[in-house]
């Protein structure tokens, strides 16, 4: 896991908002925002999961500096709302999960004012990261769009929706 993917990953994990509509306390994971790939099935819970992924596709360093311009994917994994039985009772609220988190993920993590108060850096991490200075310093991430949602092949009526952000580090 690069150290950005474990900044990001602790950033959403830490927001109670986003945590809210996330399976949580299962598989050893507190909240259930994975490294790279998906480390648990929300089938049946009615909930989502998010993937972090972090790829040097964007733009990599250029001659002049060392600025980094890394490309971050966060995947959004939704399930349905089911009943008691697991039966599929609202088909379309996958998608409603999906963009609720947008707009939550787009807070934390689209940075449309890069004038910081008092001249302070954006810092991304957990807050137990941030408080040991482990957290990443960005110079601004913007985000790429809607998300691109697809259906999960083995979840009925289960939709996967893929966030991108340019970051400058």
């Amino acid at each position: 896991m690069t150290t950005l993917t474990n900044a990001v990953r602790g950033e959403l994990a830490d927001d109670p908002a986003i945590a809210s509509l996330l399976v949580t306390n299962k598989n050893g994971w507190d909240v259930w925002v994975f490294p790279n790939q998906p480390f648990g099935v929300i089938e049946n819970t009615g909930k989502a999961l998010i993937v972090v992924n972090v790829f040097r596709g964007w733009s990599d360093k250029n001659p002049h500096n060392t600025m980094s311009f890394p490309q971050l994917t966060i995947d959004i994994w939704a399930d349905p709302d089911r009943d008691a039985h697991h039966s599929v009772t609202n088909p379309t609220s996958a998608y409603d999960r999906i963009d609720d988190l947008k707009k939550l993920i787009d807070k934390k993590l689209h940075t449309v004012n890069l004038d910081r108060p008092g001249g302070k850096s954006i810092i991304w991490g957990s807050n137990a990261q941030k408080q040991r200075g482990a957290g990443v310093r960005i110079l601004g991430s913007e985000s790429q769009g809607e998300p691109e949602i697809r259906p999960i092949k083995d979840i009925e009526s289960g939709k996967m929706g893929t966030l991108t952000y340019n970051v400058s580090l």
